[in-house]
């Protein structure tokens, strides 16, 4: 585990146009890792590249730990040598435990623009056939991007059929015994994003209202108006 490294540059902390400064064509990396892995000094080296990152992982040619390689990446992807302190600020790099680490979450759709998107998953695996057919992947490659990709269908496999809750689903939570109506969302002049309004019958027989917002301050205002017009019986903003 200590010999695999990884740099790159993502969506994160980089525009696309920057990404693409250090992309090469799918077409040209089976016929350049074997130069990239010379250049690198590696044993094993596989080159991950999509329109929201670039990214090199990579495995230590004589066992040794994996050191930061960000000048070097650098300077291979974008055929200069980079100025002091450029490829730090514009690099990322993980080596050992965390590097193993951010590739399993990166298999799994965590490290996505989309949380949990699948189609990282199948990216992986073309980046890893392509190593493969460069013969420039080898064993602590192979079973890196195994568990990965294994690991990937796993958590495809728990979240079948599991919907993130709603603003909607996270405000029927809040609903209290008598509620006898909910507006859904409500977008006007205030700007409003409301989730629900729901209106309920308390004890004294009036009519309750509960304005459930993600930001308090228009939700406060729009309040105002409601008790002025003096049709609710109590009203409250609650915000999620």
């Amino acid at each position: 585990m200590h010999q695999i490294g990884v740099v790159g540059l993502s969506y994160r902390h980089a525009g696309v146009d920057q990404v693409a400064r250090f992309a090469v064509p799918r077409t040209e990396v089976p016929a350049r890792l074997p130069a990239l892995r010379t250049l690198l000094k590696a044993a094993e080296i596989l080159y991950v590249g999509t329109c929201n990152r670039v990214e090199v992982v990579y495995a230590t040619d004589d066992g040794t730990a994996a050191g930061d390689s960000r000048e070097d990446v650098f300077r291979i992807l974008t055929g200069r040598d980079p100025q002091p302190g450029e490829a730090a600020r514009i690099l990322r790099a993980w080596t050992g435990e965390a590097a193993v680490e951010h590739l399993l979450l990166l298999a799994c759709g965590l490290d996505s623009a989309q949380l949990g998107e699948h189609e990282i998953a199948a990216q992986l695996r073309g980046a890893w056939e392509d190593s493969r057919a460069a013969r420039t992947c080898g064993p602590l490659l192979d079973r890196l991007m195994g568990e990965a990709l294994g690991m990937a269908r796993r958590v495809r496999r728990l979240s079948a059929g599991v919907r993130s809750p709603s603003l909607g689903d996270l405000a029927a939570d809040r609903d209290r015994p008598g509620m006898v109506g909910r507006i859904g969302t409500l977008l006007g002049e205030h700007n409003v994003n409301i989730a629900t309004m729901s209106l309920s019958r308390n004890q004294a027989g009036g009519t309750a209202l509960t304005i459930l917002n993600l930001d308090n301050a228009p939700g406060e205002e729009l309040l105002q108006e409601i008790r002025a017009s003096g049709d609710i019986h109590s009203a409250q903003v609650i915000q999620l």
